[in-house]
């Protein structure tokens, strides 16, 4: 069980993050981005949220961010999940 969700997010200057989400096989969750700071040519948001997801045997949480931008975008997504393993029959 998935109990909280952190990213780092840098993307070019000016380019806004337009969903950060995590993707379990086809569900998507979605959460809240913070604009936190610019530096040199970087703009730097973060998200923490605490959440309730599941993921069954062989899923692999995969953290996501799509922007504003129609072109290529430099950037990247540090994203940290915590919780605990569910016993399952």
């Amino acid at each position: 069980m998935i109990q909280e969700v952190d990213a780092d997010i840098r993307i070019d200057s000016g380019v806004r993050p337009q969903t950060v989400f995590m993707s379990i096989d086809t569900v998507y969750h979605y959460f809240t981005d913070t604009f936190m700071a610019t530096f040199d040519t970087s703009d730097f948001y973060a998200t923490h949220q605490a959440t309730h997801l599941y993921a069954g045997p062989g899923q692999t949480p995969g953290c996501n961010v799509l922007s504003n931008s129609n072109g290529s975008v430099n950037g990247y997504i540090n994203c940290g999940i915590s919780g605990f393993m569910v016993d399952q029959p």
